[in-house]
């Protein structure tokens, strides 16, 4: 058993962890769990008083995105303090309180309609969820240990913007201080492994970039050498690098202070370009989806993350962090690699598994590049036997000699009630309602195809980098110092980010084509 310790970080890390960890959890839901394609050990632990299997993870956010999601649950009393207590006072209190935040639709259903229950329907998916999601517990389904939840008040005006990498750095010196983070919680998952695998971080760039990156220099310093599989959720660069605006230069820059530490703490590092930089391709397979909203777009990434990553969680598979890792480090100065595929798929044919979507390079880099990735892991997903044939058939008409790839051919991509299921084509499900209609709240709606890619030294990372050390270089230029301020970094902080990037760009070991 090789454990692995989850990290998230950040409201839209979160809203992508919580259809994660729905999915985890449709894996435990089999009848025949010894022979479990999945290994549950790897990501939950057993919560012995209640038998109830509880994620290994720790979830950071601004108290006020943790929604409904109190500390206090089935597993634990842990709590905040109420502020009850009148310490020296003897005079009269009056008490002054928020009225409580009322619990999801889709949150009461699940707790009035259970198992016991066995008269009563799940209605149709969208009315339950589509339009109705405020916070990312608002459609979670799982219990989780009061020490997996570490909500973080956020910064008065004062303080600073939430972006600023500086501040985040604070935050988590503070809160590590405040609360023993790395002394308690984090050290009380680690000691319960056998034999740890690594850590699994998804987190986001802008508002939690500085603190992940003290959180992960904290944990290097106390568990060296320990892998990472790290998913940093970009801000975002646009193509006309516009120095003007200051909230896209501070989510900017922290992005490219993200990367640069993500360089030398990750093993393994797959940045998530936001839904506005998408390409085309990935909204193909959906009727107009609304894509601001955090529940949709994080539902249409979330396959792909999970199927890459899911070689590290198979019963008995030989893959784990750093096999994954080295497979993919055709150069091993890189750590980075890009995250692609096709989800759902209807069927398969050259066709269908021609032109993946990547979701790690802005869509207006991709038409500059054109070349075959170095390495590549392909994570198929509920492929039939004839379906792999074809997959075989499309590999090797593509295969380059000097080319590494690796496949993984695993069961189908399991959709939870909680899927935005609207998003689908009723010919994508298989195994499940065709009218998208669950018939209770423990049932899945179905399973869809699909596959993930995991790539390196196509030219395009070194792209990506060339773009954000030629945004700083723009701003150390035009001395944008109103905005670097409010990042929590000055001009000799941004010189020496500009000499990393460049560092980094050139340590890519790729040939870049048409930049």
């Amino acid at each position: 058993m090789k454990e692995i310790l989850y990290i998230q970080a950040g409201n839209n890390a979160n809203y992508v962890g919580t259809h994660f960890w729905n999915t985890q959890e449709s894996y435990l839901a089999s009848e025949d769990a010894e022979n479990a394609p999945i290994d549950a050990t790897i990501s939950f632990r057993n919560e012995s008083e209640h038998g109830t299997m509880c994620p290994r993870l720790l979830i950071f956010d601004w108290k006020e995105n943790f929604g409904t999601l109190a500390r206090d649950n089935a597993l634990g009393t842990e709590r905040d303090d109420d502020g009850g207590g009148t310490g020296l006072w003897t005079g009269a209190v009056q008490s002054i309180r928020q009225p409580p935040i009322q619990r999801s639709v889709y949150q009461e259903f699940l707790t009035n309609n259970d198992s016991n229950q066995p008269g009563k329907h799940l209605p149709p998916s969208q009315d339950l969820l589509r339009g109705k999601v405020r916070y990312w517990s608002d459609f979670n389904r799982l219990y989780y240990l009061p020490r997996s939840l570490q909500p973080i008040n956020e910064p008065s005006e004062w303080d600073g913007p939430r972006e600023s990498w500086g501040l985040g750095q604070d935050t988590f010196r503070r809160y590590n201080e405040d609360n023993e983070l790395m002394e308690g919680s984090v050290r009380l998952f680690l000691e319960e492994c056998d034999a740890l695998q690594g850590i699994h971080v998804i987190n986001d760039c802008g508002t939690f970039g500085g603190f992940t990156a003290s959180f992960l220099t904290a944990f290097e310093d106390d568990y060296r050498k320990t892998p990472a599989i790290v998913v940093p959720l970009l801000s975002g660069l646009d193509q006309d690098l516009n120095v003007n605006d200051g909230l896209l230069i501070r989510g900017a820059i922290a992005d490219a202070l993200c990367l640069r530490s993500l360089y030398d703490l990750a093993s393994l590092s797959l940045p998530i370009q936001p839904p506005v930089q998408w390409s085309p391709e990935v909204w193909r397979h959906y009727s107009d989806p609304d894509r601001s909203d955090p529940f949709n777009t994080s539902a249409i990434v979330a396959p792909f993350i999970e199927s890459a990553t899911l070689p590290t969680r198979l019963a008995g598979g030989l893959d784990d962090i750093v096999s994954l890792a080295a497979k993919l480090q055709h150069d091993a100065r890189n750590p980075f690699g890009e995250l692609s595929g096709n989800f759902p798929l209807a069927s398969i044919s050259s066709d269908s598994l021609s032109n993946p979507v990547d979701f790690s390079i802005p869509n207006y880099l991709k038409a500059m590049h054109s070349a075959s990735a170095a390495c590549r892991i392909d994570v198929t997903r509920g492929f039939s036997g004839e379906d792999i044939k074809t997959y075989e058939s499309h590999l090797a008409a593509q295969l380059d000699a000097a080319q590494y790839i690796s496949s993984h051919h695993s069961l189908g991509y399991p959709l939870p009630t909680s899927f935005p299921s609207f998003l689908l084509p009723d010919n994508a499900i298989e195994q499940g309602s065709q009218s998208l209609i669950a018939t209770t709240p423990d049932s899945t709606i179905g399973t869809i195809k699909g596959v993930a890619t995991l790539s390196t030294g196509s030219g395009k990372m070194p792209a990506l980098l060339r773009r954000y050390a030629t945004f700083a270089e723009t701003c150390l230029k035009k001395r944008a110092q109103a905005a670097l301020s409010e990042s929590g970094i000055d001009l000799d902080d941004l010189r020496e980010l500009v000499n990393d990037l460049w560092a980094m760009h050139d340590n890519c070991g790729a040939i870049e084509d048409g930049v």
